[in-house]
């Protein structure tokens, strides 16, 4: 019984093919130099070849800011891409302690002025009295030196007041030259000192792209500019 069991199981299985592996085609070729057409891509930043900074000459608290109109119709403060003319007032400090100083100097001024006409009068007098032998040397000394000093009065008092004059023009921001806003720094009511940057503008007429590159590809960069018409200028 054994032996006929073993028969019929070793009837019940199929002997498997063994399977050839398949060629896998190969090229052959000589190693070559590669010389790629497509050439290298980098990020650049476009910005304008004049960029300047706004900044105040006189300090104090900004009381105004040039508006233009929004969106919506309604004003809004100069911001950035806003195209501003040469000579623009585009942003205020308060006005009335420069104000102040200039009226202060200019009594200052005319209390000189009367000192110096008083000074003019008498040496007047002292110059008449020398030449009739009425008066002496010394005298006559003293006269002359105090009309030189007041003249001096005068002139010191007349600086001041330019410069207070110069010092309250100078409250008012003006654009240096036609351009665009690229930066604004400044809100109404901030308190700003003498250099204080309130606004970056640049002349888009020109610009440059920026971007690095590796220091052994420098000698195969070539520049080039090309002028970019007004009607293509952001206004």
């Amino acid at each position: 019984m054994s032996a006929l069991a073993i028969a019929v199981a070793g009837c019940g299985e199929t002997a498997k093919p063994t399977e050839t592996p398949r060629a896998t085609p190969v090229t052959v070729a000589d190693v070559q130099e590669y010389s790629g057409g497509e050439g290298v891509s980098y990020s650049a930043s476009i910005v304008p070849y004049t960029q300047l900074p706004l900044a105040f000459k006189s300090g104090g608290y900004v009381t105004s800011i040039l508006q233009r109109p929004g969106p919506d119709g309604k004003p809004r403060n100069l911001q950035q891409g806003d195209y501003v003319k040469k000579d623009t007032v585009v942003a205020t400090v308060r006005q009335a302690d420069y104000q102040h100083s200039v009226e202060q100097y200019k009594g200052q001024l005319e209390q000189a002025k009367a000192g110096q006409l008083k000074a003019q009068q008498d040496f007047a007098r002292a110059d008449a009295l020398y030449k009739a032998n009425a008066l002496t040397q010394t005298d006559f000394d003293s006269s002359k030196a105090q009309l030189d000093s007041t003249q001096g009065t005068v002139a010191t008092a007349q600086a001041a007041v330019a410069q207070a004059q110069q010092s309250l023009a100078d409250c008012e921001l003006r654009a240096p030259m036609d351009g665009q806003i690229l930066a604004r720094n400044i809100e109404i009511g901030s308190l700003v000192g003498a250099g204080t940057q309130a606004f970056t503008m640049g002349d888009m007429e020109y610009v440059k792209a920026v971007f690095g590159i590796p220091d052994t590809l420098l000698s195969s960069v070539r520049s080039e500019e090309r002028r970019v018409g007004k009607e293509c200028r952001s206004r």
